[in-house]
């Protein structure tokens, strides 16, 4: 008896955030109907709204997930046994690293937190138990020296401008050099005396 060779199993969910936050990224909010991120990610609408009830959960599912990615791949750079600054400037550009490498990533963070959405997103985000960027926030020795601000405006004045950044690496024009890491350390450092108090 011949062997049968296994069919791939295909995560259908993962493919459909993915094609939502390509969709997103390109077009915006309002070009990524269910259909045409059905139509993106390969499979049925219907398929689509078994994983998601709607476009909103679809949403806030996708940018979670992007969200715990981004944080898990920039804390593998942090030191922990460094400063609080020393580990908010490598955490910094472990975010901006990660998003750069593929700026749709970064457009789509952005066009979340752009929108009505934005509050509801962060909230989710900030109630996850397991969240490492809010994990270094909370550390003992870094929270004291946090000005004391909503978390939100935190997280934006801290990360905002290194998405913000990656992000337009995906618009810059061919000829125009991308940003040196000198430039995008001085961004880090502007970051932290933002958020933290003398």
């Amino acid at each position: 008896m011949g062997h049968v060779a296994a069919t791939p199993t295909i995560d259908r969910a993962a493919a459909v955030r993915r094609a939502l936050r390509t969709l997103v990224a390109r077009h915006g909010l309002h070009g990524a109907s269910m259909s045409a991120v059905a139509k993106e990610a390969g499979v049925a609408t219907g398929t689509a709204y078994v994983h998601y009830e709607s476009k909103e959960q679809l949403m806030f599912a996708a940018y979670l997930e992007l969200k715990r990615e981004m944080g898990l791949a920039a804390i593998e750079g942090v030191d922990m046994s460094g400063t609080p600054h020393d580990r908010f400037i490598q955490l910094w550009m472990g975010i901006y690293r990660f998003l750069a490498h593929e700026p749709e990533r970064a457009q789509f963070m952005l066009q979340i937190e752009s929108s009505p959405y934005a509050r509801a997103a962060h909230e989710m985000g900030m109630a996850l138990a397991d969240d490492p960027i809010m994990a270094q926030a909370s550390a003992p020795d870094a929270f004291g020296m946090l000005a004391p601000l909503d978390l939100d405006v935190l997280y934006e004045l801290a990360f905002g401008p290194a998405i913000r950044r990656a992000a337009s690496a995906a618009v810059a024009a061919p000829r125009k050099s991308r940003s040196t890491e000198t430039d995008v350390l001085a961004i880090a450092e502007a970051c932290w005396r933002a958020v933290t108090v003398p």
